[in-house]
């Protein structure tokens, strides 16, 4: 009798411990600090879930991005990919970007991913060497949502 007991308390912790963090794959994702690239990479916020994001190269390299950014979800210090919804779409534009030049983004959170949990997020985004395609790594802005 002992041990029944033992294990319905393990699995109603484990059922708390998925209902906090919906989200399976961990992240492999690792982030440069955008500073060291000298990209400033500011966001604003609006109540209805949409983040403004922009970037700005402050190098002498020239940069190349995209629209597609990924969402990750923070969870006892550990990052989690948040899925997108089904049939969720980008536009795959290349923009380049010399120095000094500035570029602004809007991710609609709530159009692009299902039931966001409140909590900690990070927003990234990829940055190519326009000289070298191949070469390229990864930012990111952390920000908790909801939105006030």
């Amino acid at each position: 009798m002992r041990v029944r007991r033992v294990v319905t308390c393990v699995i109603v912790f484990c059922s708390l411990l998925t209902a906090c963090n919906p989200f399976d794959e961990k992240s492999t994702k690792l982030i440069v600090p955008f500073e060291d690239k000298l990209i400033d990479f500011s966001y604003e916020t609006e109540s209805d879930g949409i983040i403004t994001y922009t970037l700005t190269n402050k190098s002498d390299i020239t940069y190349s991005v995209g629209t597609l950014f990924r969402l990750e979800y923070c969870d006892d210090e550990e990052w989690y990919c948040v899925p997108y919804k089904p049939l969720t779409a980008f536009t795959m534009v290349e923009m380049i970007m010399p120095k000094g030049d500035t570029r602004e983004f809007k991710a609609k959170l709530p159009l692009n991913f299902e039931d966001l949990p409140d909590g900690h997020y990070r927003l990234i985004k990829d940055v190519g060497l326009y000289d070298n395609p191949k070469e390229e790594f990864s930012i990111a802005i952390e920000f908790d949502y909801p939105f006030e």
